[in-house]
């Protein structure tokens, strides 16, 4: 498992693992396990305009959104896999 570190303050962002750990052991869960994985999600946000990461300390949110992007003024995304392969960051 990677380390993600916040591009700001250079904090490592706590890794919450895929959807798959959220339901009990043994449970049936539909879909493709690549699905799964493209969810693998850390604690933090990602900007994938300016390839940038960020500790919920650092950029945080606005109510149920998060704040801009600090750098360009974009909503940040999630820190889930999917994202963070298309900012170049994993």
């Amino acid at each position: 498992m990677a380390a993600i570190r916040c591009s700001t303050c250079g904090k490592q962002l706590e890794h919450l693992g895929d959807p798959r750990g959220m339901f009990r052991p043994g449970a049936s869960v539909l879909g493709p396990a690549a699905t799964f994985q493209a969810m693998e999600q850390w604690r933090g946000l990602v900007c994938t305009q300016c390839r940038r990461v960020y500790c919920v300390d650092c950029v945080g949110y606005d109510g149920l959104r998060p704040k801009p992007c600090p750098k360009c003024g974009k909503e940040p995304l999630p820190a889930q896999r999917q994202y963070l392969s298309q900012a170049g960051i994993l």
